[in-house]
């Protein structure tokens, strides 16, 4: 009756000996925890205050500067030397004598603006007025400047009266000298006309001295 001791230790062993190999089993056909994936960051987001890419910058439109009359703004004012003066023969009507006065541009292209100077062979300066009988600028309007290509002409109508404003008789006027607006430079020109009360209207492109 000695042996049954025995032969039960052995059977604990073995019994133990399944169960560990029954875990060792379990952890080895144990499935691997799924990995977590992190979303990557968007390449097309930018940090506040970067500047757009070209996708999103607005286009730039050139705009071409408009092109003006090449050297107008540049040409100086008409000089004496440059300009063929003369004057037509006085005409006369209702005691007034009227000359339109030339400027006949002969040099490069350049302004003229505003009066004459007239002064007469008695030494007379005649008055600067806008319009008078015989012609000069419409009502209400300003002395415009011209530019004067060569070969251009711009006039002034020259005014004056065939006796005094009293009406006794004046001394005639045979000769005038004449300058340009803004020359000091004269002409000296024949007068046929008038010899009192002298006027001068400022010049206008053409060659009336009238404004249409």
């Amino acid at each position: 009756m000695n042996w049954r001791p025995v032969l039960a230790v052995p059977a604990m062993c073995a019994a133990a000996l399944l169960a560990l190999t029954a875990c060792q089993q379990d952890t080895a056909a144990a499935p691997a925890a799924p990995a977590t994936t992190v979303p990557a960051t968007t390449a097309a987001a930018s940090a506040p205050g970067s500047a757009p890419s070209s996708a999103d910058a607005p286009a730039t439109v050139t705009t071409k500067a408009p092109t003006s009359d090449p050297g107008d703004p540049d040409a100086p004012a008409c000089a004496t030397a440059n300009l063929k003066v003369t004057i037509d023969e006085a005409e006369g009507a209702g005691g007034h004598s009227i000359a339109p006065v030339h400027f006949r541009n002969t040099g490069p292209a350049c302004w003229i603006e505003g009066y004459p100077t007239v002064v007469t062979g008695a030494g007379a300066t005649a008055g600067k007025t806008p319009a008078g009988y015989g012609g000069g600028l419409s009502d209400g309007s300003a002395p415009s400047p011209y530019l004067l290509e060569k070969g251009d002409t711009a006039s002034a109508v020259i005014e004056a009266l065939n006796a005094n404003p009293d009406g006794t008789a004046c001394q005639s006027v045979t000769t005038i000298r004449v300058s340009p607006p803004k020359e000091r430079a004269s002409v000296k020109l024949a007068w046929s006309g008038g010899c009192a009360g002298f006027e001068v209207h400022p010049v206008i492109r053409g060659t009336t001295g009238r404004e249409d």
